[in-house]
């Protein structure tokens, strides 16, 4: 047995290891990076334009360094992130198979609420009528009922009726308004919110020209249009006849 002191035998000696920052691997290489920046400023402060071959050969150089260290951030970049990313895509496919599950039991049931609402709505809304049209012949049996008690000879018998009838026009009134902001919506003893209908309206367009004329000048519209454009540019080059454009290009070191 051996008698050497364990030295985890300390106070906290099994506490686990310090976390491994996973940035590590692409900060390791800032030193690089901040040495290639100090080299760039002196490039910039003492050759503002190259005007010999042998600067010209050195700048070249310069750049090969650059894209190397490109290349290694990006290849670090990738090593680092590869067991998150791998963890990563293995949970949101689990999320959405069991999501896509979970999406088609709600439409199904969407599907059986539909009809029931549409129905449920109808029926409100023919209540809704109902009782518009009776707040409105009570309104105008209120008016007349109204014109009879102001006349002087008028007894107390119509001038009572009178007021009655007013007061009922009013509840028959406040009864329509209630009707007619009514909603159909179904909701369960266990649901946290009501089921309705909602109106998602889209366009269905019957005429793609008049449509792009009308939205011609629209922000979005030029920027489709661009980037169509800019397909066809680099895909024909020269060869482009296309009317109302023509292809063009800028020379930029690669």
């Amino acid at each position: 047995m051996s008698t050497e002191p364990n030295p985890r035998a300390v106070l906290g000696g099994n506490n686990p290891p310090e976390p491994i920052d996973p940035a590590k691997p692409v900060l390791d290489l800032q030193p690089r990076v901040d040495k290639l920046k100090e080299t760039a400023d002196i490039w910039i402060k003492a050759v503002p334009k190259l005007t010999t071959e042998d600067q010209a050969k050195k700048c070249a150089d310069f750049r090969e360094q650059v894209k190397a260290e490109i290349d290694a951030l990006d290849d670090a970049h990738k090593i680092a992130k590869a067991p998150f990313l791998d963890a990563c895509q293995k949970l949101d496919k689990a999320k959405r198979d069991l999501k896509a599950t979970l999406l088609v039991i709600d439409q199904a049931m969407r599907d059986l609420e539909k009809p029931w609402l549409q129905e449920l709505k109808a029926k409100l809304e023919a209540e809704a009528k109902r009782l518009a049209d009776e707040a409105a012949a009570k309104a105008k049996l209120a008016e007349e009922a109204a014109r009879k008690a102001q006349a002087p000879t008028a007894d107390i018998g119509t001038r009572v009726a009178a007021q009655q009838a007013i007061e009922g026009a009013a509840d028959a009134q406040a009864a329509a308004t209630t009707a007619a902001g009514a909603k159909a919506h179904i909701r369960g003893d266990l649901s946290s919110r009501a089921t309705g209908l909602r109106e998602f309206w889209y366009a269905e367009i019957i005429d793609f020209n008049a449509v792009f004329e009308h939205f011609k000048n629209d922000p979005q519209m030029r920027e489709v249009v661009q980037a169509v454009a800019d397909r066809e540019a680099r895909a024909q080059k020269s060869n482009c006849n296309i009317p109302g454009m023509f292809a063009t290009y800028e020379e930029r070191p690669v």
